[in-house]
């Protein structure tokens, strides 16, 4: 029985690690998602500590496929800045001021709001409220 045993915790603990090794979670390299092969660096792995040049030169080619791998995320990156514009209407006079602004919604409010305030005489005509509305979309 003791033998049965430990037939299959051997068993166990090998496939175990074949599995490990397959997935990349062990070894030299990992594989990523889109079939490209990148080197992996174990830090305690005993086997892994050959000579100094030959760790070096791992470090080496493993911080280049970094630095490849952020520059190609960098220039896939799409530079969008997103524009708000937010409208403040007077349902009382019927009047409408807009704002816009690329940094936030918060902005182009107040740039509403400073435009309101500019043409309208009492500044009660311009707090958003039931006769008063704020509405803002981002393109």
């Amino acid at each position: 029985m003791k033998r049965i045993i430990l037939l299959v915790a051997i068993l166990s603990l090998t496939s175990i690690s074949a599995l490990a090794q397959s997935r990349g979670r062990t070894g030299g390299s990992v594989v990523l998602g889109n079939g490209q092969d990148i080197i992996r660096i174990d830090i305690n792995n005993r086997s892994n500590r050959g000579s100094l040049d030959k760790r070096v030169d791992r470090l080496e080619r493993a911080v280049r496929q970094l630095q490849n791998r952020v520059y190609e995320l960098e220039d896939d990156r799409d530079i969008v800045q997103l524009l708000w514009r937010c409208k403040l209407t007077n349902e009382t006079w019927g009047n409408t001021y807009y704002g816009e602004a690329s940094t936030s919604r918060s902005v182009a409010e107040r740039t509403a709001h400073e435009k309101c305030l500019e043409k309208e005489s009492f500044a009660s005509s311009c707090q958003v409220g039931r006769r008063v509305s704020m509405s803002c979309t981002q393109d």
